[in-house]
């Protein structure tokens, strides 16, 4: 009867882990593909190792990341510096449903531009602790992110401006109904 009861204790623990172990793996996210990115003769190579998990909050959707995995001996014995530059893109995968209530976030503060003139097309823009704000009327507003509005500048670019400009490493790209104008410093 001893012999039975540590047989079934011993059953019972092994079902526990089994059991933590995959509701634990169901919460990881799964390894998708890992290519090399530098080759080495005679130690570890470096890799983008890409994963997925599924939104917790939103059914139907899956985040993609893709981080870099650092080759060599002492990027295997965990003694290289990891580098924070992670690719992440989230899509739709399935009929999207919603699986918590979501509230509104608090408004800081509610200010309307002067001079709006034709009114706003393109999506503002945020860099450098700055909101940049292309209004139809050829006009890059700059507004001082923060608690309190605060214009900083206003630039006649002169001409019709629609889309929404694009930042990339300290240059923003304007497309204007004639040209592509890029601003940044030399």
């Amino acid at each position: 009867m001893k012999a039975f009861f540590r047989f079934f204790a011993l059953i019972s623990v092994l079902v526990a882990l089994t059991t933590t172990t995959f509701a634990q793996e169901a919460d990881d996210p799964e390894l998708i593909f890992k290519k090399t990115t530098v080759w080495r003769l005679l130690s570890p190579d470096a890799k983008l190792a890409t994963y997925v998990i599924d939104d917790p909050a939103v059914e139907g959707v899956a985040c993609y990341f893709t981080v870099p995995e650092i080759g060599g001996w002492s990027g295997w014995a965990g003694f290289a510096e990891e580098r924070s530059e992670t690719s992440l893109a989230c899509r739709q995968v399935g009929p999207v449903t919603l699986k918590a209530k979501f509230t509104q976030g608090e408004e800081i503060y509610r200010q309307r531009l002067p001079n709006i003139g034709s009114g706003f097309s393109a999506s503002p823009v945020a860099a450098d602790g700055k909101i940049y704000i292309s209004s139809e009327d050829g006009e890059i507003t700059v507004v001082a992110a923060g608690k309190q509005f605060r214009k900083i500048a206003g630039n006649d670019m002169g001409e019709l401006l629609l889309a929404t400009p694009a930042l990339s490493e300290a240059v923003m790209y304007v497309r204007s109904a004639k040209s592509v104008i890029a601003i940044g410093r030399r």
